[in-house]
């Protein structure tokens, strides 16, 4: 398979939708197609479409073959083999549970994964009724994939907080959020249990069932997080009082899986590392890529977390 070029952006908080170059496209499609052709056996390849997004230690592609199956693919860079390997790991566990599209095949030399097709639309992509209809699903689907199993290390949330302070030097919500020290000492007091580690609205499907996708930051992890991921992102329109909801259904489905408590002031100390962390990676990202910088997405995500989680913390001190 053709190499994904330099890994950068290794830190996951979201996708959005920026393009590679049309000559790495091309080589892409070309790599999958053809460990495709051996994976699929006597099933040919008729089209390989590299989907757009800023990421460049793996890429994505939607697949037809030859009988007409739609597939989906995932081709990680070498220095993201954790992220293949845990992704792996929790697509095998969910074998036959219908949380997630079904794997298909693994190619662990190439760092492949092929999937079914379950639809595009994301929670992210809804809004009014429809999206307070799908959000129904969501603490129950969280709560179902707790039962996983990972070996994978825990996070080191002081350390990565600490690299994205700093990334935000300057960024005036930072003065409304609690310390580095309060926030890091808060967080890293919590239970860890194997998560998904990016269960965000672009990450759930919604348009029959409701699915989860992109478990490469699968691991152990702190469940709040998580929580906070989902139902203070700016990305979905909901007002205070229906996010606070969302994340008290989830947190209450956490506790009753898994025995796993969190009290307020934990979970708003959770919700400040996740923006923190979230608004850290996307100014990175704006940053480094022009084009990523006219995201509506990435500008988004790059400050509306900051202003979201101090409207959190701030409500109760």
């Amino acid at each position: 398979m053709a190499d994904l070029g330099p890994s950068t952006h290794s830190a996951r908080e979201g996708a959005s939708g920026m393009s590679c170059t049309s000559n790495a496209a091309s080589e892409l499609e070309s790599g999958i197609a053809a460990s495709l052709s051996v994976l699929l056996l006597d099933e040919p390849v008729l089209s390989v479409r590299v989907l757009d997004t800023h990421r460049r230690d793996h890429r994505f592609a939607r697949v037809r073959t030859g009988d007409q199956r739609e597939l989906f693919v995932k081709a990680f860079h070498a220095s993201a083999a954790a992220g293949f390997e845990a992704e792996a790991s929790a697509y095998q566990q969910l074998a036959g549970r219908d949380l997630s599209p079904r794997l298909l095949r693994i190619d662990w030399s190439m760092r492949l994964l092929v999937m079914e097709a379950r639809g595009s639309t994301r929670l992210r992509d809804l809004s009014a009724r429809p999206l307070r209809a799908k959000l129904e699903a969501v603490p129950t689907l969280y709560a179902d994939l707790l039962d996983l199993r990972s070996v994978r290390p825990s996070r080191d949330y002081r350390a990565r907080l600490a690299h994205h302070v700093r990334s935000l030097a300057g960024v005036p919500q930072l003065h409304d959020l609690p310390s580095e020290k309060v926030i890091a000492d808060l967080v890293d007091a919590m239970a860890e249990i194997p998560v998904h580690g990016d269960f965000q609205p672009s990450n759930i499907l919604v348009d029959d069932e409701t699915l989860v996708i992109d478990f490469e930051s699968f691991g152990l992890g702190v469940p709040a997080v998580d929580v906070a991921r989902v139902a203070y992102n700016p990305t979905i329109d909901l007002s205070a009082p229906e996010r606070s909801a969302l994340a008290a259904e989830m947190l209450d489905r956490v506790r009753a899986k898994t025995g796993v408590q969190t009290s307020a002031l934990q979970f708003a100390a959770a919700c400040c590392y996740w923006a923190i962390t979230c608004a850290g990676y996307f100014s990175t990202v704006a940053a480094d890529d022009p084009s990523a910088a006219r995201s509506s997405d990435v500008a988004l995500l790059s400050r509306r977390p900051l202003d979201l989680a101090a409207e959190l913390w701030n409500e109760g001190h």
